[in-house]
């Protein structure tokens, strides 16, 4: 998570998390670390980082990617 967050307040974006700094959740599998940001286009994101499930065995920093989409009006947006 470090090498994250100092690249986000490099770049100047905006943390939206109110400490500012990555928060400690309880999760079943462990404490994940989770930080919100605003992107320069506005949109949210969450930054987080959990324990490595013992079936991973990759090498590499990602293990796990996930999207979710927040849409004001479902009508309006299935006509887009």
């Amino acid at each position: 998570m470090a090498p994250v967050l100092a690249s986000i307040k490099k770049r100047n974006d905006l943390i939206v998390t109110s400490s500012g700094a990555p928060v400690a959740i309880p999760s079943p599998r462990g404490e994940i670390h989770s930080l919100l940001v605003q992107d320069p286009d506005g949109y949210f994101v969450e930054v987080v980082q959990s324990a490595l499930p013992a079936s991973v065995t990759s090498e590499g920093n990602v293990y796990d990617v996930s999207v979710g989409l927040t849409i004001a009006d479902r009508e309006s947006t299935l006509k887009f």
